[in-house]
């Protein structure tokens, strides 16, 4: 017969013989880690009766399965048994470096289980192998994305911190980071007599023909090289320096490409009364993405931060295309809006992220 008490719990009772009950089992509602939580003659287990153990990456304590919080453990730790702890070994993308578990570069991986208490280890890059001759496609189009593409909902760009709203920055839709929009807006009240846009500059560069007086040429070809699968991908200016990678891409069947890189920097030539000013761009924890089809490497979005120096630096080229109508302090109010991403314990870096779209060079 089952008996129920007063709580929620219950008891299983056996050897009716007038009022003296056995009681066999007494059964509470499961509790916060464990799974199948029971009590056999008084004694608590968590899972013990259901067969139930410790996952991979758990371990057991005060009867119950907890997740690792540093290291690993392999599965089967009993919670009916004693308390256990997880080895004190490296996580998935960890390295050890002076003793200590540090992440991986960033565009490297590297295997859980590394021990902190021998020599430094490494990480890996990816290797991709090549299958098929490399295509190189000429960038024909470099665009800062608008506020207006934003608000349609279309791709602006990438979420390169991997976190939520900080800074007091908000994200776009879908927790992508891409400050440089609201840069790019803000520059041209800063000289309403003579604004600074950005994108007539990278416009002018692109199209141009051949550095001369006239003009200074941005060329940009991304060069992929296929794999099964996967290709490896380096963008490269018109010397063939490379200026992002050579990164690994994942590819599917459609030719939809996704790669990360450590680095990539390229120089906006901007035009003035006294000369070109270079305005130097340097991406860092950079994501890729695009699409190979047909001839084409269309719907490309390149995503990454700008730290502090280098956002700085920036300003200060912007600055000279102002011929000193523009100062920093000037410039300086702004700042506190576009720092959203926290690199170490601050709110140090800028997202930036650009759309682009080319053709294979024959």
């Amino acid at each position: 017969m089952t008996f129920y008490g007063q709580s929620d719990a219950y008891m299983v009772l056996s050897g009716d013989t007038g009022s003296s009950f056995v009681v066999l089992e007494r059964v509470v509602p499961p509790v916060a880690g464990c799974v199948g939580s029971t009590y056999v003659h008084d004694d608590f287990f968590c899972g013990a009766l259901a067969g139930t153990l410790c996952e991979q990456d758990q371990y057991v304590e005060d009867n119950r399965c907890e997740a690792c919080f540093t290291g690993t453990n392999e599965a089967g730790d009993d919670p009916a048994g004693d308390d256990t702890v997880c080895d004190a070994t490296c996580n998935q993308d960890e390295h050890v470096l002076g003793g200590v578990c540090t992440a991986c570069p960033f565009g490297t991986t590297n295997q859980s289980g590394d021990d902190p208490s021998g020599s430094d280890t490494s990480c890996d890059t990816p290797v991709c192998v090549a299958n098929a001759p490399a295509v190189v496609y000429h960038l024909t189009t470099l665009s800062i994305p608008t506020q207006t593409q934003a608000n349609n909902g279309e791709t602006i760009g990438h979420n390169v911190d991997f976190a939520g709203d900080v800074c007091g920055v908000p994200d776009y839709a879908g927790g992508v980071d891409n400050s440089l929009i609201d840069l790019a807006a803000a520059l041209p009240a800063l000289a309403p007599d003579d604004p600074i846009d950005l994108q007539s500059a990278i416009d002018a560069a692109i199209a141009c023909p051949a550095s001369g007086p006239t003009c200074t040429r941005l060329e940009l070809n991304v060069r992929v090289t296929p794999g099964v699968g996967c290709a490896s991908v380096v963008i490269e200016d018109e010397q063939q320096v490379p200026l992002g990678g050579p990164f690994v891409a994942s590819v599917d069947g459609a030719g939809n490409l996704r790669g990360v890189t450590s680095e990539f920097g390229f120089t906006i030539p901007y035009d003035t009364t006294s000369g070109f000013v270079d305005l130097r761009v340097n991406l860092t924890q950079v994501t890729v993405t695009g699409t190979t089809a047909g001839g084409t490497l269309s719907n490309v979005v390149i995503g990454g931060l700008l730290a502090q120096p280098d956002f700085e630096t920036f300003l200060m080229d912007v600055v000279q295309v102002t011929g000193g109508e523009v100062t920093f302090d000037d410039i300086a109010p702004i700042l506190a809006n576009l720092y959203d991403v926290v690199v170490g314990p601050s709110c140090s870096a800028m997202s930036a992220g650009f759309l682009a779209a080319g053709a294979a060079t024959p």
